[in-house]
């Protein structure tokens, strides 16, 4: 994938949600956020910390933000998931938890167990995209 310029991803966000000034706001919000953050605070972005650069305080708001962000036209995240479970955290893949949720069943990436409650130990976040991984780093 190409990468993507801070001036791009801003002239996109303008252009492709200008009937929706909110999330536009929002999105604009994020994309300063993330040009003003060391490459190291950009591989694991929280849920609640994505909300608090958006400005946003209710997941409904948040939503459109994410979805759009995780998109092709400004692809600035990759939604990813980790597997906690005690002393075990393990990075899994959306095909895993989309597997675990046609069949039922989650097995224990460790110990090969099926897991009843994986979905209360899974946890969603973020992280910077290849494309835009060179933020602020190009301009600094």
């Amino acid at each position: 994938m190409n990468a993507l310029t801070l001036e791009d991803a801003a002239a996109r966000i303008t252009s492709d949600l200008s009937t929706s000034p909110p999330v536009a706001e929002a999105c604009n919000r994020v994309l300063e956020w993330l040009f003003n953050q060391p490459r190291s605070a950009r591989a694991h972005v929280s849920l609640q910390r994505l909300g608090i650069a958006a400005a946003v305080t209710d997941v409904s708001e948040l939503a459109p933000v994410i979805r759009y962000l995780t998109g092709a036209r400004v692809p600035l995240f990759d939604i990813a998931y980790e597997f906690v479970d005690g002393e075990t955290i393990e990075r899994i893949s959306a095909d895993e938890i989309r597997d675990a949720k046609v069949t039922g069943e989650f097995c224990h990436p460790l110990t090969g167990e099926i897991v009843s409650d994986f979905e209360s130990k899974v946890i969603v976040y973020f992280a910077v995209s290849e494309a835009a991984a060179n933020f602020g780093e190009v301009r600094r």
